[in-house]
């Protein structure tokens, strides 16, 4: 088994690099969002309200639940590559760190503005929101002291490769194989 984990700021392209990713390399993509919307629903919260989407976050922090850490236990004698968006927390860096495999962490970011742009493009239930209000919630997300709260900029300080999304798709296709030349032995 190996991971690559992906980071990095709403909006940023993380989908959009994975996509390309799960294409050229062909890895199994495993989506944060999905599990924890999932489990939300499960639980009965609306995914439509962020403010109870952020506490049911907390609250599974508090008790130590983890997005990745039972999938990574379930796979672990698998010999295929596996994709992780998007890691929030660098409590989960940690932890996919501890399970001492091959693993590449990085991160995707671009101006505010762009990913404002993005973030109304795509029409998700859980992107309804002003510019103002965006840039509440990202501050809001990169406060966190605690390592198993979340903090996209202390995550994005500790991967192995950045991505700068503020151009086009064939930008990003140069950085993938950049980050690819710099890891030879991973793939």
């Amino acid at each position: 088994m190996k991971i690559i984990g992906i980071t990095g700021t709403n909006g940023s392209g993380k989908g959009t690099v994975a996509q390309m990713l799960v294409a050229k390399l062909n890895l199994e993509h495993v989506s944060a969002r999905d599990i924890i919307i999932n489990y939300a629903k499960e639980s009965g919260i609306d995914i439509t309200d962020r403010v109870s989407m952020n506490k049911f976050s907390e609250k599974n922090n508090l008790e130590g639940w983890s997005v990745f850490g039972g999938f990574i236990k379930e796979n672990l004698g698998s010999d295929k590559i596996y994709l992780l968006e998007s890691i929030r927390r660098v409590k989960e860096i940690k932890e996919i760190r501890s399970f001492d495999l091959p693993s590449i962490i990085i991160s995707i970011d671009a101006d505010i503005e762009t990913r404002f742009e993005r973030i109304l493009g795509r029409k998700s239930s859980t992107d309804n929101l002003d510019f103002q209000k965006f840039k509440d919630e990202e501050e809001m997300e990169n406060k966190a002291e605690e390592d198993n709260q979340m903090n996209l900029s202390k995550c994005i300080d500790l991967v192995d490769f950045k991505f700068e999304n503020n151009s086009n798709v064939e930008n990003l296709e140069r950085q993938i194989d950049k980050m690819i030349k710099k890891f030879p032995d991973f793939f």
